[in-house]
């Protein structure tokens, strides 16, 4: 077992996306452990159309769209699962790409 992933269970993902709760509690054990087989899983193919559509995702401009348009310091990006979005800790750990809590 990922400890990282007991982490993360345990004391959240840190972020108050879910109602003030963390993103990380939308998701069972089963359904963490179930989402990385299928990753894991995943053909060369089937993993380059996966690296695709999170590129889609990606915000690049040059600049911010703020007030007054700034030069972007860094890049942003939101993620989804199931049609939530949710944090990029929660992203990173239901698909096996982990980080550390």
């Amino acid at each position: 077992q990922d400890p990282d992933l007991s982490a993360i269970l345990e004391k959240g993902c840190g972020c108050k996306r879910n109602k003030g709760k963390p993103c990380s509690s939308l998701f069972s054990r089963d359904h963490y452990d179930s989402m990385r087989m299928q990753c894991r899983e995943l053909s060369r193919d089937e993993l380059d159309l996966v690296l695709g559509q999170i590129a889609a995702l990606l915000t690049n401009n040059s600049d911010t769209i703020a007030p007054k348009p700034l030069p972007r310091q860094r890049s942003s990006m939101a993620f989804y699962h199931g049609g939530v979005q949710i944090c990029r800790k929660t992203f990173q750990k239901l698909h096996g790409i982990g980080i550390t809590v």
